[in-house]
């Protein structure tokens, strides 16, 4: 009888998550943030590890402050990231570092896709919000949800791109934002795109 939505402890939160996580194909239906923490996401803080194979279905994530917030994971730090995928009945809503997969990640990213609608203020991505250390790649990921950002860095598949790779990966969704926008990154600092 309780209507009351109750927001997920992030994995994580308070220690971070340094393992594998295999979701074998499962789906995870009606995950629901709203928080003030650090890092928001079904992973707060992930570190040196892999999340794989989940898909999120009817995800709700919303930070109330200006962290990592992401529907896989606010912060993945030197992970790898693989065969995620949000649905279009998700959303996720930040203020900096806001992405549909990840807020704020370093490492491989691969094969993930994103539908969700994603709101931030600056460091705003379809898949991940910002990546700021060296030896990133991101590989063959899709976003198709819509993107706004109300400042800056704003872009279709990552806002801001310090240093790796981006490889056959394409943007199908509007992007909007006030400053160093575009429709797959809006700003890379040193970055091979192919």
């Amino acid at each position: 009888t309780n209507t009351e939505e109750l927001s997920w402890d992030p994995i994580g939160n308070g220690r971070m998550y340094c393992g594998t996580f295999d979701g074998n194909g499962k789906t995870i239906r009606n995950l629901y943030i709203n928080s003030t923490i650090m890092y928001k996401g079904f992973f707060g803080y992930a570190y040196n590890g892999c999340i794989k194979n989940i898909t999120f279905d009817n995800a709700k994530v919303k930070g109330n402050d200006n962290c990592s917030t992401g529907i896989l994971a606010g912060y993945a730090g030197s992970c790898v990231i693989e065969n995620i995928k949000t649905t279009e009945s998700c959303s996720v809503e930040g203020k900096e570092e806001t992405g549909g997969i990840a807020g704020r990640a370093n490492g491989n990213i691969s094969n993930c896709e994103n539908h969700a609608i994603v709101k931030g203020s600056c460091y705003v991505g379809g898949i991940v919000g910002i990546c700021f250390d060296s030896e990133n790649s991101i590989t063959s990921c899709a976003n198709y949800g819509e993107i706004t950002g109300t400042e800056d860095f704003v872009g279709g598949i990552i806002g801001y791109f310090g240093e790796g790779s981006l490889q056959n990966s394409a943007n199908y969704g509007n992007v909007t934002g006030d400053a160093r926008v575009g429709n797959l990154i809006g700003y890379a600092n040193i970055c091979n795109i192919n």
